[in-house]
């Protein structure tokens, strides 16, 4: 297991490295396994595109796949800031995705804690647990409870970055309707 902690912290680092174009250099990624309400997809299929004049590289292919992970979060924060009003002032990111800092794409700082490895197994035990205390704001229910004493790091949005990931954001969204023809065409057993 070692080895492929190594091997993705690779990954990541050629992702966010001096090789990889802010934008993803216009590889496109889809981690849609399984359907997606806000991007209007019933049914996922994993998929990877890039138009001809793409710059095909193992750090930007590695970067499309961050971006991708992080698009569909991003759907749903529009839907959250600009049709509910919400303001953002900073999130906490939580999961393997940030067991190695990565490119904060976001416009808004990231705190990332030591406990970020843990998945969405440990997750839905958080979630479980606060339950038993209703007493509690869910954010300070995570402050209090599940993260106090947690040693953290907050990664501040880089420009770059922020721009880079918008540009991938408004070809994500673009090209939704190839994730959606890849729904209808390609059979889920291959």
């Amino acid at each position: 297991e070692h080895r492929y902690g190594t091997l993705y912290g690779e990954l990541f680092r050629a992702a966010i490295g001096e090789d990889a174009d802010p934008d993803a250099g216009g590889l496109l990624a889809y981690p849609f396994r399984t359907g997606e309400f806000l991007a209007g997809l019933a049914e996922g299929r994993p998929l990877f595109v890039r138009g001809p004049e793409a710059r095909f590289s193992l750090a930007n292919f590695m970067r499309a796949q961050l971006f991708g992970a992080f698009s569909p979060v991003t759907i749903g924060m529009n839907v959250m800031t600009e049709d509910e009003g919400v303001e953002i002032d900073s999130l906490v990111g939580h999961g393997g995705i940030f067991a190695t800092p990565v490119v904060a794409p976001f416009n808004t700082p990231i705190r990332v804690m030591t406990t970020a490895s843990e998945g969405g197994a440990w997750g839905m035990a958080v979630l479980a647990d606060y339950l038993r205390h209703a007493d509690l704001t869910l954010a300070d229910y995570l402050d209090d409870v599940v993260f106090a004493g947690a040693e953290s790091v907050t990664e501040a949005p880089r420009p770059d970055d922020v721009d880079g990931f918008q540009r991938f954001f408004a070809r994500f969204v673009k090209a939704l309707p190839v994730e959606r023809s890849a729904v209808e065409h390609v059979e889920i057993g291959g």
